[in-house]
């Protein structure tokens, strides 16, 4: 407390006589917190207890493991704490006279803004200057100042009291006086406080009534639209429904069986079809009873960033013009040879249900968060192995980038091999950020909002379950079947098998590399091979001078810069085609094409001109040595299939051309 408040007699709080009761919201009490002195400097309230420092604080939430108090404004906002219900006794001391304190605390920052309006008064009136000047007094003022010019023996005196009161002490007050009103405004505010606390648990409740509402309209199918898209026989009465738990994409299933020569899909119905026929009806959806979640594309294409700059990889292969779809999951359904959609709005995660061990809290957990907010899960035994593994890895980083230093001086120019950056060794960042994850338990101060994010991942799982539920009810979709009680944990068993193919996928070996199997291709390249890939280096080669085109030109004010280029009247390189000249020492091949001459008009001459250019092995794709669905291994994979952008261009115009569906006439 300041110089300024010893003057005041502090409220006596009965505290020590009266027994705490359970802690309630709208409840005040001194926290104990030497973290937040900076925060209230200025605001401190009047009747503290004890010498400690502490701050206000009104209970505004009350978890499962947890009371939360908030301050009253300060000049940062509002200060808030944590406090478990087992360290409610020793960090906090309930105050049960709150309306006095606030009432005490409220007259004495009244009282310290007109202390300094008075000193304000007090400083104008003895250098003869009028705190208020108004057309009315403008000559009184004038009198005021004459007189007390004219008993001043030394106006240079009174010159320097004058700027010492405009530089310093005036506004100095004006400041102060500022602090004392916005302390007086957090302090008339404060007993707002446990209103808004108990409005927003009200909130929940409204948030509670309208699921409540949504899982009905979700039974009852206010949501759903079912469209029969195959007709046939039902499977078996007996007959499990399999729930696929990883979401598919569509444009990645077509590419896993891709038919040489493209496909083309304007709108959902023509994927309906293709779904439809048995080979790729059996790869999406392969159990008699089955149900999978499906989106157009993993990532949402931007249609209105493409242009003649810049062209989607796959549009010769495979084009989905389904914008309005991009978002949408679609749920498909198999009963034998029968298969339906359901269109839904509803968004559903990655994955249709949790992985086992999602909510299984009998294992030791840790988490980490990121403010109130869940960042990652994890088992604490495979934490523990990762930490262990990334501070070996940091420590023996560290020694090698202290080693290195010490053996390279004056060379902070040169690139340290073992460091991270910003002076650290690598390993770092991953080192810290596996030390930030804490143990998931009743002694996090967040194990609530924790436990939140995992039950919003088994809600949507809740959410299949009705919608499954309401279609054995209400439709004939999975007829015949027995009377199913999806709530019931024996029904659920004898009706549904849950598929882990999201997480309980075994990789067999490493995963595909697309570098490696294009490397093993070139190394048996020649000056006959037939290459793919010198068109979109030539075109990435023209966006550079394009974009230092325009950044010399000065009536260029736009910031479009190209990717790739294709100037006019200049088609590239034939892609697929054979190279001109091979240069296996230097590891590139020349490629050469005709293209119209610039500025004809001119000279008078239309011919066309031969243009070349050098391409780096590296970037060319040897389609002589590629075999009829090598594609496959690395869509089949699902570790590498979600990555399919940077290799399907190759891999699929080398398929179409080795299936005689490109042009070959460039081999002539």
């Amino acid at each position: 407390m300041s110089g300024d408040d010893q003057s005041l007699t502090p409220f006596e709080s009965p505290v020590d006589s009266l027994e705490r009761p359970d802690p309630e919201v709208g409840q005040w009490f001194w926290v104990k917190d030497d973290d937040q002195g900076d925060y209230l400097e200025g605001l401190s309230p009047i009747g503290a207890p004890g010498p400690e420092p502490m701050w206000f604080g009104c209970i505004s939430k009350i978890g499962s493991n947890f009371v939360e108090l908030r301050s009253p404004d300060h000049k940062y906002g509002h200060s808030t704490i944590r406090v478990l219900l087992e360290h409610v006794d020793r960090d906090l001391i309930f105050e049960p006279n709150h309306t006095q304190i606030i009432a005490q605390t409220l007259a004495h920052f009244q009282k310290k803004a007109n202390d300094h309006l008075a000193e304000v008064k007090q400083i104008t009136s003895r250098l003869g200057v009028s705190p208020r000047v108004g057309i009315t007094n403008l000559q009184e003022e004038s009198g005021t100042s004459l007189v007390v010019l004219s008993e001043t023996p030394d106006p240079d005196a009174y010159k320097n009291q004058l700027v010492k009161a405009h530089e310093e002490d005036l506004p100095d007050l004006f400041e102060k006086i500022r602090h004392a009103n916005e302390a007086v405004a957090s302090w008339m505010a404060a007993e707002m406080i446990p209103l808004i606390a108990e409005s927003k648990g009200l909130q929940k409740v409204l948030g509670q009534i309208e699921k409540r509402i949504f899982n009905v309209s979700l039974y009852a199918g206010l949501t759903e639209q079912v469209s029969q898209i195959r007709d046939g026989d039902p499977a078996h009465y007996d007959e499990k429904i399999c729930l696929m738990q990883r979401m598919l994409f569509m444009d990645e299933e077509c590419l896993v069986n891709y038919q040489a020569g493209g496909m083309s899909f304007n709108d959902i119905s023509q994927f309906d079809q293709w779904l439809s026929e048995e080979e790729n009806l059996n790869q999406c959806l392969p159990f008699p009873r089955c149900v999978a979640l499906f989106r157009v594309r993993r990532n949402v294409k931007d249609y209105n960033s493409l242009d003649d700059g810049r062209r989607e990889p796959l549009d010769a292969f495979i084009k989905f013009h389904l914008e309005a779809a991009d978002r949408l999951t679609f749920m498909y359904l198999r009963n034998g040879d029968q298969l339906y959609r359901l269109s839904s709005e509803l968004e559903f995660g990655l994955k249709m249900f949790p992985d086992k061990d999602a909510n299984d809290f009998s294992k030791p957990m840790v988490v980490r968060m990121n403010g109130d907010s869940v960042k990652k899960f994890k088992t604490r035994s495979s934490w523990e192995v990762l930490l262990e593994e990334a501070k070996a890895e940091y420590e023996k980083n560290k020694a090698l980038s202290e080693q290195w230093e010490k053996d390279n001086p004056d060379t902070s120019w040169v690139h340290n091999p073992y460091g991270g950056g910003v002076g650290r060794a690598k390993g770092a960042s991953r080192y810290e950020g596996l030390k930030e994850y804490q143990p998931f338990d009743s002694s996090h101060p967040y194990f609530d909002e924790a436990s939140a994010e995992l039950s919003e991942t088994i809600e949507q799982f809740n959410r299949i379950a009705l919608i499954l539920q309401g279609i054995l009810d209400r439709s004939p979709i999975m007829h015949p079947h027995p009377p199913v009680k999806s709530w019931l944990p024996e029904d659920f068993e004898r009706t549904f098998e849950l598929i882990y193919d999201g997480s309980n996928v075994i990789p067999n070996g490493e995963p595909p590399d697309f570098e490696k199997y294009r490397a093993q291709l070139n190394a048996t390249a020649d000056a006959n091979s037939i290459f793919i890939g010198q068109e979109d280096y030539w075109a990435e080669q023209e966006a550079i001078k394009e974009c230092d085109r325009r950044d010399r030109d000065w009536r260029d004010r736009s910031n479009y810069r190209p990717r790739r280029y294709r100037p006019y009247g200049n088609p590239g390189p034939a892609d697929p085609g054979p190279c001109d000249q091979f240069k296996p020492r230097a590891c590139k091949a020349k490629f050469s094409w005709q293209r119209q001459r610039m500025r004809w008009q001119r000279y008078g001459d239309n011919a066309p001109v031969t243009a070349t250019i050098t391409v780096p092995l590296d970037r060319l794709f040897n389609v002589s040595a590629y075999k009829a669905g090598d594609f496959k291994r690395f869509y089949q994979d699902h570790r590498t299939r979600a990555d399919y952008l940077k290799w399907a261009p190759y891999l699929l115009a080398a398929e179409d051309y080795v299936n005689g569906k490109a042009n070959k006439d460039s081999e002539a």
